[in-house]
């Protein structure tokens, strides 16, 4: 487990508070460096002299710091809240697709159970994908796939991220394989395709954004930003030494607020993993009794055999 995912993986106020003592213990022995450091007590008893233009100068420091804190807090949330509605989307076009193929008439029976025995491999390994993305793990890509005679459609061992690959794979092959005879086929045809389309572009985003966080610079922006301002702090020459710490401390800590804040934005897979992992389970079931059921299921998922039902969909 690396250092980040340690970090995630502890209580949001357990986060908050170690990050905003860290930053103003940091902050605290910085201030304290600079007052000892020979070469820098000259000027600080010559910008005694101009503590009022130095206050303003800190003053500037500081709008423009929030300018760029915002600027950076605002671009994380804004893709932490991208990231929750791309997965939503894709539960959402796979539990469309599940009920669409249902217009198909029994003919096309066997191709119906191929296409929801896909969906539903796919929504139990994504459980696994998850918690892969949770630990921060890298995700198999879909080129790693070796179709062969060990890993096909109705036989594989694979698991998590890469039978999720599969599945997505095969759910494409089996969906435009249908064949359509008359337009009543031809309108269920489409909108499977469409459903599909939808399904595999929130699925990409999704893994894309996993794999993207802010760009370094902003990190860098912050991180710089913050040493700037403690250095104009401690170049305030002050009667109240304490008070200068306090100081010191109260901007450190509300900077590593933000500094927690940026952080999580900048991985909402570990923060969102454990109820996406509940929403896909839930998914799965439903998926299953649909299947297992007569009185939800349409005639082209059962057969009699013996006097019982049998699962078409497994």
């Amino acid at each position: 487990m690396n250092m980040i995912t340690f970090l995630l993986s502890l209580p949001a106020s357990v986060l908050l508070v170690l990050f905003m003592l860290g930053s103003a213990t940091i902050g605290i022995a910085v201030h304290l460096l600079f007052r000892r450091l020979t070469i820098l007590q000259g000027l600080r008893s010559h910008l005694g002299v101009h503590n009022e233009l130095v206050g303003h100068a800190f003053g500037a420091a500081g709008v423009i710091y929030a300018v760029v804190l915002a600027f950076v807090v605002v671009t994380g949330w804004a893709q932490s809240d991208h990231t929750a509605e791309t997965s939503l989307q894709e539960r959402s076009y796979l539990s469309d697709l599940f009920e669409v193929v249902d217009g198909y008439p029994p003919r096309l029976a066997e191709i119906v159970n191929k296409i929801k025995r896909q969906i539903r491999l796919y929504s139990y390994s994504m459980s696994g994908e998850w918690n892969e993305m949770r630990s921060q793990t890298k995700l198999a890509a879909d080129s790693e796939l070796n179709i062969g005679p060990d890993q096909n459609c109705e036989n594989t061992s694979l698991t998590n991220s890469a039978a999720a690959n599969l599945a997505a794979r095969c759910l494409r092959y089996f969906v435009s394989g249908a064949v359509p005879e008359n337009l009543k086929e031809q309108v269920v045809y489409g909108e499977s395709m469409r459903l599909l389309a939808g399904f595999n572009e929130s699925r990409q985003h999704r893994r894309y954004r996993y794999s993207e966080h802010l760009n370094p610079v902003m990190w860098l922006s912050l991180a710089l930003g913050g040493a700037i301002m403690v250095v104009f702090i401690s170049m305030l020459a002050t009667k109240d030494s304490a008070g200068e710490l306090v100081i010191t401390a109260a901007v450190c800590a509300m900077i590593g607020m933000m500094l927690a804040l940026t952080m999580v934005f900048d991985h909402p897979f570990s923060e969102m993993a454990d109820r996406e992992r509940t929403e896909w389970g839930n998914l799965s079931w439903a998926f299953s009794k649909t299947c297992a059921h007569p009185n939800v299921s349409s005639d082209a998922r059962l057969q009699l055999r013996g006097g019982e039902l049998t699962d078409l969909c497994q």
